[in-house]
């Protein structure tokens, strides 16, 4: 469900509870104890997600006629890892009918005719995201990170995060950074301009290596070029 707050939240020193977790469908270890001082790169967690399945029908592709044969023309043998295109089954593994690999993964398993295969799990880092003092711990999944700072509200964003520093360019080079060339003094910073977003400011903005932007709206047909950025992106209005 989307919310559309009444008023804007902005505050120039306040405390902030912040929760850092693992996906939902994650379970892992937390690596922190309440009341521990961390950096905002500090990991607090680490997990895996849940490793999906894939079914290949492997007689079809070799067109073997007796799909119990199957286990005789494996090239790896199961439980081994391999890599994305690798020959798994087949007369030879350098010609003829062969079956590939999807995924980085092993075999599990065979069963009439069809190769069960099992992607490598992917492991999952969460940092503390700002630096301060863990609060609550959530068991096998974060924790919450408590700290003073400035807070600003915003109502839109593209769902990105990033830790960079604040940059508010005068009036006249944001005009010059659109038209001309960026000043270095704002590469790898968030930008808070008081103005709405244009597309020439994105294009310009990911051009010159501005990773995030603050700004007070933008034209609603900028979403798709907007969530599709690699910038950080916080509408406040």
């Amino acid at each position: 469900m989307k919310y559309y707050p009444d008023q804007r939240m902005i505050t120039h020193l306040g405390i902030i509870h912040h929760d850092r977790r693992l996906p939902d469908q994650a379970s892992g270890k937390v690596q922190v104890n309440s009341g521990q001082t961390v950096d905002m790169r500090d990991v607090i967690a680490t997990g895996q997600l849940p490793a999906r399945h894939i079914l290949i029908n492997a007689a079809d592709i070799l067109g073997l006629r007796d799909p119990r044969r199957l286990p005789r023309y494996l090239l790896v043998q199961p439980n081994n890892t391999v890599e994305v295109n690798t020959p798994i089954a087949g007369k030879h593994s350098d010609r003829g009918k062969r079956v590939f690999s999807p995924i980085c993964g092993q075999i599990v398993a065979t069963n009439n005719g069809r190769i069960i295969m099992q992607e490598k799990p992917e492991t999952v880092k969460v940092n503390a995201g700002i630096s301060g003092q863990v609060g609550d711990v959530y068991p096998q999944q974060g924790a919450s990170i408590k700290t003073i700072g400035a807070i600003t509200q915003g109502v839109w964003g593209n769902g990105r995060r990033i830790v960079a520093t604040l940059r508010v360019p005068p009036a006249k080079d944001v005009r010059r950074i659109v038209h001309h060339a960026l000043d270095i003094q704002y590469k790898g910073s968030v930008m808070v301009l008081a103005k709405p977003i244009t597309p020439e400011i994105i294009s310009r903005f990911e051009a010159s290596n501005i990773r995030g932007i603050i700004a007070p709206s933008m034209p609603i047909s900028m979403i798709p070029q907007v969530l599709d950025s690699n910038m950080t992106i916080m509408l406040t209005e």
